[in-house]
């Protein structure tokens, strides 16, 4: 069984390239690899009920902040399609929020460097917690 995301199911065209992208901006869903994988979907696209950003309601408009439009997404068809398909591998709202922060996590922990424009010297950016 193939298992599609929500840009391929619902046809918002706000994926990279899609047909609303430019109009209505990209979808984080489409791009998000922080959850790539998660109910077997590319980057955010069997995720999208967590993540702000997204297409909800019967308006299919962009949701803003997160908590305040759980409901619809629990009565999306989408939704409960990705359930039905993942039934006990089912990942819902609180594991993706944790691989959220563990990803957000990770990365204040990275060090890295940039390079300086003015002189070429690479300079320490973040050393983490």
């Amino acid at each position: 069984m193939t298992k599609r995301n929500c840009w391929e199911v619902k046809r918002c065209g706000r994926q990279p390239g899609g047909t609303n992208a430019q109009r209505d901006g990209i979808c984080p869903a489409s791009t998000l690899t922080a959850v790539d994988g998660t109910n077997g979907g590319t980057n955010g696209g069997r995720a999208c009920w967590a993540l702000t950003g997204t297409m909800s309601g019967s308006a299919e408009k962009v949701q803003g902040i997160f908590a305040r439009d759980t409901t619809t997404c629990y009565a999306c068809k989408f939704y409960e399609q990705v359930m039905m398909e993942e039934l006990e591998n089912f990942e819902g709202t609180v594991q993706i929020m944790r691989r959220l922060r563990e990803r957000i996590n990770q990365a204040a922990n990275f060090p890295f460097t940039v390079k300086d424009r003015s002189n070429g010297a690479e300079k320490k950016v973040c050393s983490g917690g």
